[in-house]
């Protein structure tokens, strides 16, 4: 089946109109105002990394000084104190949050949970993202579940 000469032409003059309003497009995209780019880059004071003093108290039982630096957590105070200090603890993280299943051989019951205070504040549930803070004494205790 042969084409009709007619349409043969259209499409021709079709693709040529077609082509030269590609190229006159990007012609236009490429040429239009320029845009300016400005970084400004602020820059991010790092905090000093230093050695502090804290304390872990375990009710009815010793209390432990260790000296760790200010970027550490609660949780990296525990280690520490397990690694050189004889301290032992077993712990159960969810998704929610973290638990502490044993304080020296002493497990939690159903009624009283083992938490982690600083002050009154409990910080058991996110003992990984409290940092420590110099002088500070961090207590763990036996508390009645609600």
């Amino acid at each position: 089946m042969k084409l009709n000469p007619r349409y043969k032409y259209v499409a021709i003059i079709g693709y040529l109109v077609f082509l030269v309003a590609g190229i006159l497009y990007v012609h236009s995209v490429i040429s239009s105002g320029k845009v300016q780019v400005s970084t400004q880059s602020t820059p991010k004071k790092v905090p000093k990394v230093r050695f502090i003093d804290v304390s872990l108290q375990i009710e009815n039982g010793p209390t432990y000084r260790i000296k760790l630096t200010n970027f550490d957590t609660v949780l990296d105070l525990l280690d520490e104190a397990r690694q050189h200090n004889g301290f032992r603890y077993e712990l159960v993280e969810y998704t929610d949050g973290t638990q502490i299943d044993s304080i020296n051989g002493i497990s939690s019951t159903a009624a009283r949970k083992w938490r982690v205070f600083v002050g009154e504040k409990d910080v058991t549930s996110n003992m990984g993202d409290v940092v420590l803070e110099n002088d500070k004494t961090y207590t763990i205790r036996s508390v009645a579940q609600q």
